[in-house]
């Protein structure tokens, strides 16, 4: 039933015997006549603490959708990501080392998804390229599908190659990458009467507050 006045009474003595204490009554149901004139008098906070209706969504958004269009490149054994390295040599003898060793086919390069690009002292400047490179593919310009081809310049950026048998600190200029495309698609929906689970009305100044679930 309603709170009476007589419980409103009761409470303002049990607050005044208490002392520097501000008192706060909630109810479901609601107060009786001559409650609300008392409590604004003895300054007693009364709340209200009912279900949500739908005119509590009035100027707020209730409902939220959210289409995810989720793309990346592809790395599969079908569709692997190829990347193609353009070298520049430091000096005439490490461009002559290159050369012999790619007529010999001492000049193979396995650029696995360890590698990283350091700088011209050897140390690390970027993530290994299983991270790196797929930061700098252009997928979300492209449809689902492939292959496409993009080049990447890049300034300052060396890598241990091996060159007979032995690494060598040699400097990349540029990357030509093939890849493909996927594409996922999720929806996320957010309702509002999931997250608010009641509303606590102040009954002297009016304002609503949306309590949360937990």
């Amino acid at each position: 039933s309603a709170i009476t006045l007589e419980k409103v009474r009761n409470f303002f003595a049990v607050l005044h015997d208490i002392g520097n204490v501000r008192g706060i009554m909630v109810t479901r149901i609601g107060y009786q006549e001559g409650v609300k004139h008392f409590a604004s008098f003895y300054g007693i906070d009364l709340k209200l603490l009912r279900e949500p209706t739908e005119d509590d969504w009035k100027g707020k958004i209730k409902d939220v959708k959210i289409n995810l269009i989720i793309k990346s490149a592809v790395s599969t054994e079908t569709k692997p990501i190829t990347v193609e390295m353009v070298i520049r040599p430091s000096s005439k003898e490490q461009e002559a080392r290159l050369k012999q060793a790619q007529n010999v086919g001492g000049l193979k390069i396995a650029a696995g998804p360890e590698l990283q690009f350091l700088d011209k002292a050897g140390v690390p400047t970027t993530e290994e390229m299983c991270w790196w490179l797929p930061k700098q593919l252009k997928v979300l310009e492209k449809s689902p599908g492939g292959p496409y081809e993009q080049v990447i310049e890049l300034q300052g950026k060396y890598a241990n190659l091996p060159v007979n048998g032995k690494n060598e600190l040699i400097e990349v200029i540029r990357l030509k990458v093939k890849y493909y495309v996927e594409e996922m698609r999720s929806e996320i929906a957010i309702h509002g009467n999931d997250i608010v689970q009641a509303i606590l009305k102040d009954l002297s100044s009016g304002k609503i507050e949306h309590v949360q679930r937990k």
